[in-house]
């Protein structure tokens, strides 16, 4: 305790703060030279991971068993069962790739990471499309702040650092699924919480809902050209629609963008030939642990459907088998 009398404390000297203050600034550079290097080395990774998975499919391919390409976000991550879940469900007739990229846009799968080209040299049966994709305007993650990121997808990405680290330290045996490429495709599996959601922000996330803007159809966008190629090629094109919570759904496809939606809808089946596969529904807040993101239950009732629609389209004769 200082005594009555001694004189105050002498303030820092200026070098102590221009320290402190270059300090900081060089963790500030550090930390965002590693972020931009995450995102770079997230794309390169997709890339690198994606054109060997869909050779061996390709090469694999026979008369009997219908390969089946599903790409999307971390919708299709969380409500789409791995592989052999489907393989089990239709008797081997049918082979499901989920090719998946968390916080995805349309753009992840055309500019960043060319996964549609690598379709068109590998071309599938079925190329299931996410919706969500081809109908709204959205934000690949990459192209949010470090900060942003932080806040919004730290959580969602950890689970992934963590198992490389375990990896990588021996802890845990490198590739646990010998038919699992690296992150974002096919077997490598989402979080999925047990917990439903909680409806306390029910209204907030119906008014960012109703704030989305409508992806135009631009028939000289990427997308369209691979589309384009690849029905000449023989493929099919579905458009899968990925149910959220009634309420939600009922904002989305009932609000003021609803026309305007199912004519965006209408304007791909004309175009490309396309199916629409929509889960009948309605789909509860006790099947998602968000507003969009399907917990273990929700993925299993999708899942089960997706399997059975699978089956009536490519085989209706299982179905009279089961």
């Amino acid at each position: 305790m200082r005594a009555k009398n001694s004189p105050p404390a002498e303030p820092a000297p200026v070098w102590v703060w221009l320290l402190a203050l270059g300090m900081l600034v060089g963790i500030g550079v550090l930390y965002g030279w590693g972020f931009l290097r995450s995102v770079s080395a997230y794309h390169q990774e997709v890339v690198t991971a994606a054109r060997p998975l869909l050779q061996r499919e390709w090469q694999a391919r026979t008369d009997s068993v219908t390969r089946v390409v599903i790409l999307g976000s971390s919708l299709t991550g969380n409500g789409v069962m791995p592989s052999a879940f489907f393989t089990q469900q239709t008797k081997g007739r049918c082979r499901v790739v989920r090719l998946f990229r968390i916080g995805a846009n349309l753009e992840s799968f055309t500019d960043r990471a060319p996964i549609l080209r690598y379709l068109q040299e590998y071309p599938p049966d079925i190329l299931c499309i996410e919706e969500n994709l081809l109908l709204f305007n959205l934000k690949d993650w990459s192209d949010l702040s470090p900060d942003s990121f932080l806040l919004r997808n730290v959580a969602r990405y950890s689970h992934q650092l963590v198992n490389r680290s375990k990896e990588s330290l021996g802890l845990a045996p490198a590739g646990i699924d010998a038919d699992r490429p690296s992150v974002g495709l096919q077997d490598v599996d989402m979080p999925v919480p047990t917990t439903p959601w909680d409806t306390t922000q029910l209204a907030a996330w119906v008014a960012e809902i109703r704030q989305r803007e409508v992806r135009p159809f631009a028939p000289r966008h990427a997308v369209h050209q691979v589309l384009r190629a690849l029905r000449r090629q023989g493929v099919r094109i579905v458009l899968l629609h990925f149910p959220r919570p009634a309420p939600l759904e009922k904002a989305i496809y009932n609000g003021p963008d609803g026309d305007s939606l199912r004519y965006r809808l209408a304007q791909y089946q004309r175009a490309y030939q396309a199916s629409y596969w929509h889960e009948p529904g309605p789909f509860h807040f006790r099947h998602f642990y968000d507003n969009a993101h399907m917990n273990l239950q929700g993925r299993a009732l999708y899942s089960a459907w997706l399997a059975k629609q699978l089956r009536q389209e490519t085989h209706p004769n299982l179905l009279t088998a089961r």
